[in-house]
């Protein structure tokens, strides 16, 4: 993890160990999460118009119940609302509506979930 002063981790959140958490700039994690492994959150790019590839940040917000399964990669400045699910392979370049499920590069809307969350992490697969 880079720069953990940036991070805020809910209760109940379950992150994989091989997770990248690339935090230049805030990264907030809500509760009751899943992020699996070879799980990349990247707050920092370049510009690549720019002739000195000049940085560019933006935060990233992971809502609550959200669940990244294993090898997803979020962009800057990408908000995942509550519920919220990145399938296994996709690359989140831009917000993901509550409970809805994205999937691809890039990712691209691909089912919706129900609102009646209510697992814990570590707890619900028995």
């Amino acid at each position: 993890m880079r720069c953990p002063e940036n991070v805020t981790i809910g209760a109940d959140t379950d992150i994989g160990g091989t997770t990248w958490i690339d935090a230049w700039v805030t990264v907030h994690i809500g509760s009751r999460c899943y992020l699996g492994d070879h799980i990349d959150l990247l707050t920092g790019s370049h510009e690549i118009s720019s002739p000195d590839l000049a940085p560019k940040t933006a935060p990233i917000v992971i809502g609550d119940y959200a669940w990244l399964p294993r090898r997803v990669i979020v962009l800057p400045g990408v908000t995942m609302g509550r519920g919220a699910v990145a399938a296994t392979g996709a690359v989140v370049v831009k917000d993901v509506p509550p409970l809805t499920v994205v999937g691809g590069n890039p990712a691209r809307e691909i089912g919706r979930r129900t609102d009646n969350l209510r697992y814990v992490p570590g707890r619900s697969l028995g």
